[in-house]
């Protein structure tokens, strides 16, 4: 009986332990390049890219194409994965501007995001 309950002590032990990852190793599966393509509200055909590096790095380009026009963008920021959110934090001259939107998965070839009613599929790029 003694070994018994000290079996189930140790199951319970185990069962609790779960590797604690430094800091910066939860943005590690956010390294790479995603896409991510919709039908922006004006019909325009968008694409956003965006290249994540290991230090939370970001640069992402925006392409929209709308009757045969073509714009284009880029902004620089910071991303982190921060109590189950995708956190990104840019400037805007000297404006902060910080999005965080619900992780609904992330994993090798896909990061979806809860964006108000909708959710936004990232693609990893190969």
């Amino acid at each position: 009986m003694k070994i018994a309950v000290q079996l189930l002590a140790l199951a319970l032990v185990l069962a609790g332990c779960q590797p604690h990852e430094p800091k910066g190793d939860a943005n590690r599966g956010l390294v790479g390049t995603w896409v991510f393509q919709f039908i922006a509200p004006d019909g325009a055909d968008t694409e956003i890219t965006k290249v994540i590096g290991v230090g939370g790095h970001c640069i992402s380009y925006v392409t929209a194409t709308l009757s045969n026009q073509v714009s284009k963008m880029e902004a620089q920021s910071r991303v982190e994965v921060k109590d189950g959110y995708y956190v990104e934090t840019g400037t805007n001259g000297s404006q902060v501007l910080t999005n965080r939107f619900p992780i609904v998965r992330i994993d090798d070839r896909e990061l979806v995001l809860r964006n108000g009613d909708q959710e936004d599929v990232f693609r990893r790029q190969r």
